[in-house]
């Protein structure tokens, strides 16, 4: 072999063994469908899950704390501001905590997003969503420091109170560094998004407008000038097929679960990879949610469980959204949020019929939903501005929190408050009224009480969290009237609704499941006048007020 040969040769073997050490490649101008990135990237924030970068954990939690948890959901811009500048803040969640804690009576908060974003603002009507991220190393510095996010933390779980914060994965501000340094192909960023030369026909929420032409790109004339932002032009969709954006955001996980967070909800799933088959709930966004379970399950080794909720916004399609568990070999998302069951809610409630909140429960029984009657966003009136009255505002919280589902109290909601007069989402997104809360807290005839009073029952009762789920019917069918029968570990408890405006003198229950001899029925809710009586498989209920609820222990 000549020395030329030789030389040829040894330079093939260095590439070959760089090109082993450092993974695939970025091409310059990927498909949309092709894999790029360093598959050997590491984050500059790089957070490794070891004891000695684990703080603020919350000790002695079952593996399966979430499901017998009740969260409070914070908007936080809204919710309690500290320092007077008109902005609600992180230090004041943690002067708050009591009140979540001893007042409403959930054990869990989950977090509006906290993280540096782009639509800053202390104004009441300026709509800092947080959803549009700058940094997701840093804290919106409206809402305080990372000094103060350990802070929450640490307070919160001196009560026994978890806190999981809200991930957004799937897209960032445009006026993310990230986003900056791709659009001028600058610092290996190019791929970190989704470029094409034309725009795309693809609109997974009926936006027509989902490809947009960058400046930057245009004016140097580059053969991709156009990028996929799914929400709108400001949001812009990293691109998950880059190994380096993978990595970077199970990164994000890690740093922020190292800081002591119990867990995640991720925002807007549906959307995370695109193919050529479709561009929503695709097998490639299911898989990288596998590979997401996977960090989050490696905090259970240290003694430290966390878990993840996705928000799957669909409705009346179980076996697309059941597909966010994944499965026995690729588990994805420990919870899923059940948009139907608000939904089921308000039908019965404004229509005095059960038969909808009923199927939906059917469908819904023995999975891991998180369940409420509405959140931040445009999905329906919060109950207090749907509902004119307190006996179905108290109605819609029985509902809500004598289900064995996971509940998700919005603020405010605990004590009647109504949407603001305003458009759009920020009608739901308000501070509360702390002098009326105040007037409330005591008052046995309040609906904050009434939150309390059915949390505190459903934190005494197994079956009210996790039971096995069944109808009762009544005899003669009585279509405004709601039952069924939770059983757990020896609990059996009946729960009766009246979502009509009828007094009812009696109401008789089909319950022939049960072994009847020697049965007794114990009132754990609902008016005295209600007297239950137990005889040959059926239940007689006396006297059931409008809009009532009644709730029963049937003892052996």
């Amino acid at each position: 072999m000549n020395r030329k040969s030789i030389i040829t040769f040894v330079m093939f073997v260095i590439l070959a063994i760089t090109s082993c050490v450092s993974g695939p490649q970025t091409k310059k101008n990927p498909g949309l469908y092709d894999w790029c990135g360093n598959i050997k990237y590491k984050s500059p924030y790089d957070s490794q899950i070891t004891e000695k970068n684990l703080k603020n954990q919350m000790s002695n939690l079952t593996a399966d704390w979430y499901q017998n948890a009740s969260f409070y959901h914070i908007w936080v811009k809204a919710f309690a501001d500290s320092d007077g500048d008109g902005c609600g803040d992180l230090k004041g969640i943690t002067q708050k905590l009591s009140y979540i804690k001893e007042n409403v009576g959930c054990d869990a908060i989950w977090l509006s997003p906290i993280f540096d974003c782009d639509s800053k603002s202390v104004r009441h009507q300026d709509n800092m969503h947080g959803y549009d991220i700058v940094n997701y190393y840093e804290v919106n510095p409206l809402f305080g420091t990372m000094a103060d996010v350990e802070e929450l933390l640490q307070e919160a779980h001196k009560i026994g109170v978890k806190v999981i914060f809200d991930f957004v994965p799937n897209h960032t501000s445009a006026k993310n560094q990230w986003f900056i340094d791709s659009s001028e192909r600058k610092n290996k960023k190019e791929n970190w998004y989704l470029w094409n030369k034309e725009p795309l026909p693809w609109n997974p929420m009926g936006n027509k407008f989902t490809w947009h032409r960058n400046r930057s790109r245009y004016k140097a004339n580059d053969v991709q000038p156009y990028y996929y932002g799914a929400f709108w032009s400001g949001m812009p969709d990293l691109n998950f097929r880059n190994y380096e954006v993978r990595e970077e955001m199970k990164n994000v996980i890690r740093f922020w679960l190292n800081k002591g967070f119990d867990g995640i909800r991720v925002d807007a799933v549906r959307y995370l990879l695109e193919t050529p088959d479709g561009v929503i709930d695709t097998d490639e966004t299911h898989k990288y949610f596998a590979e997401m379970r996977e960090v989050v399950d490696k905090y259970s080794e240290f003694g430290y469980p966390k878990f993840m909720v996705c928000e799957a916004w669909i409705n009346e399609d179980r076996e697309r959204m059941d597909a966010y568990f994944g499965t026995k070999e690729a588990p994805e998302f420990h919870m899923v949020f059940d948009f139907d069951a608000g939904k089921s809610i308000y039908n019965a409630l404004n229509n005095g019929v059960k038969s909808v909140f009923i199927d939906e429960l059917k469908m819904a029984a023995g999975k891991t939903y998180g369940s409420f009657l509405n959140n931040h966003d445009l999905y329906q009136k919060r109950p207090a501005s749907e509902f004119a009255d307190i006996e179905r505002q108290k109605l819609a919280a029985a509902t809500l929190l004598l289900r064995p589902q996971i509940p998700f109290i919005y603020f405010g909601n605990e004590y009647g408050q109504k949407n603001q007069d305003t458009r759009g989402d920020m009608q739901y997104r308000y501070a509360p009224d702390w002098a009326e809360i105040e007037k409330q807290i005591g008052n046995n005839e309040s609906l904050l009480e009434y939150h309390k009073k059915l949390l505190s029952i459903r934190n005494q009762y197994a079956a009210l969290r996790t039971g096995d789920f069944s109808v009762i019917s009544s005899v003669p069918e009585n279509n405004s009237v709601g039952a069924y029968m939770l059983e757990k570990e020896g609990e059996r408890l009946i729960c009766i609704f009246n979502f009509s405006g009828n007094n009812y003198s009696t109401v008789t229950l089909n319950v022939d499941t049960l072994p009847v001899e020697n049965a007794l029925c114990v009132k754990i809710l609902g008016t005295d006048k209600a007297a239950a009586s137990l005889d040959s498989g059926k239940i007689t209920l006396s006297d059931l007020p409008a809009y009532g609820v009644q709730l029963y222990s049937v003892t052996l």
